[in-house]
C-alpha cells in the first residue's frame, strides 16, 4: 500500500498527538511544530490540515525538509489532488534524487498522471519505480506492477499488461488505480 511506506500512527494516537502538537504550535510555532502536527493530522485522516502544516514546514525549512514533502505529495494523493501531487513528487526527486525511496516518489507520481489520463507517462514511471527495487517490499512491488499493467490496458498495451500482471500473486493489497 502506498500509505504503508510511510510511519503513520494509529488514527486515535494521531489525534491524541495532535492535541500536544495544537499547544506546541501556539507556544513555539516552528518547522517541526508544524510538521509533526501535518504528520498527526495525516494519520487522522485530515489530510487537508496535513497539507496545510506540511507545506508551513516546507516553507520554514531549507532545503525542504524530506519527511514533509513525501507526506505532503501523498495527502495530496489522498485528497484526488493530482496535479499538486505530481508536482510535489516532482520536487521531491527534484531535491532528494538519491534518496533510498526513490521508488515512491516515482510511483505517486505515476498514479497522478494515471489519473490525469496521462497513461504513457504513468507507465514509465512505474517502471522508473520498479529499476529501484532493492529497498521495496514484496506487496510494494505487487501493486507496482498491477499500476504498471492498468496503464498499459489504457494504452491499448495488452501484451504488457499480460505480462506485468501474470507476475501479480499478492492478495489482499489495496489497488490504487481501479
Amino acid at each position: 500500500m502506498l500509505s504503508g511506506h510511510l510511519d503513520v500512527k494509529s488514527e486515535q494516537q494521531a489525534k491524541a498527538d495532535i492535541d500536544r502538537y495544537d499547544k506546541l504550535v501556539q507556544q513555539q510555532p516552528d518547522f517541526n511544530s508544524y510538521k509533526q502536527r501535518g504528520i498527526n493530522y495525516f494519520g487522522a485522516e485530515q489530510y487537508d490540515k496535513a497539507i496545510a502544516d506540511l507545506s508551513k514546514a516546507i516553507d520554514e525549512s531549507q532545503p525542504p525538509d524530506q519527511q514533509a514533502l513525501i507526506y505532503r505529495a501523498h495527502a495530496y494523493i489522498l485528497t484526488g489532488q493530482w496535479a499538486k501531487g505530481l508536482a510535489a513528487h516532482k520536487q521531491y526527486l527534484q531535491i532528494y534524487n538519491s534518496s533510498w525511496d526513490r521508488w515512491f516518489a516515482h510511483r505517486g507520481m505515476g498514479i497522478c498522471l494515471y489519473h490525469q489520463k496521462q497513461y504513457q507517462a504513468a507507465a514509465d514511471s512505474f517502471t522508473e519505480a520498479l529499476k529501484e527495487d532493492a529497498d521495496m517490499e514484496y506487496l510494494e512491488k505487487q501493486e507496482l506492477l498491477y499500476d504498471r499493467a492498468r496503464a498499459n490496458e489504457h494504452l491499448g498495451k495488452a501484451d504488457l499488461a499480460a505480462k506485468d500482471r501474470k507476475q501479480v500473486s499478492a492478495k489482499n493489497t489495496k489497488w490504487w488505480l481501479k
